[in-house]
């Protein structure tokens, strides 16, 4: 079973309730939203390093939204904000590797931590950074998945986990957040993990055995 990293901090909290959660919407098809066309404009603006170019993406991406006034003004502002992520990427002075990265850590019990990460750059200064490119996120690095992120990328990379540093672009906020967690916290956060994992297959055996 795949476990969007997003869905983490549900999961640790109840894991029954996010089995039951994910039996009724399971196969539900949701539509694409502004925010992640907007993700995706970042994505093109990486791939062409164009903030014009980018922003034709994204109005290209949003032309199926009824344009009322409402709808015209939140999308004028995802598209201002396309440029403004730029400003504060280039000022950070790095190399992109990749964008749109698909990850997969094996916890244990048939169990899979999944889902996309924005960005993974190369540190100047040595070592590499990965980013969420989210909304405001509150208490961000306190979330379990985050030192998960950072093994995982480790191990992609063949380096230390200390060599990684994990964080989000905040639309809401316009800027990069970042936090390189010591070694024993991301150990930590693998044999935290690896329980929680432990507990959902066995709620999804209870689970099952109830619902059949």
């Amino acid at each position: 079973m795949k476990i969007p990293h997003r869905d983490l901090e549900e999961m640790r909290v109840n894991p029954t309730g996010y089995l039951s959660r994910v039996a009724r919407g399971g196969t539900e098809v949701r539509r694409r939203s502004v925010f992640r066309n907007w993700q995706l404009a970042i994505y093109e603006y990486h791939k062409r390093r164009d903030v014009i170019v980018a922003q034709a993406y994204f109005r290209n991406l949003c032309t199926r939204f009824v344009q009322t006034p409402a709808m015209l003004r939140r999308l004028e502002e995802h598209e201002s904000a396309v440029a403004d992520y730029a400003t504060e990427f280039e000022g950070l002075g790095r190399a992109v590797v990749r964008t749109a990265i698909r990850v997969s850590l094996d916890l244990g019990n048939g169990m899979e931590l999944g889902g996309e990460v924005g960005r993974l750059d190369i540190v100047a200064q040595g070592g590499y950074a990965a980013y969420l490119i989210t909304h405001q996120t509150p208490s961000w690095d306190t979330q379990l998945r985050m030192p998960l992120l950072q093994l995982c990328f480790a191990r992609s990379l063949g380096v230390s986990p200390t060599d990684v540093v994990v964080g989000l672009y905040s639309y809401e906020d316009g800027r990069h957040f970042d936090r390189r967690f010591p070694l024993r916290e991301v150990e930590a956060a693998e044999r935290e993990a690896r329980t929680l994992a432990r507990r959902l297959a066995t709620a999804r055996a209870q689970f099952g055995r109830v619902a059949t």
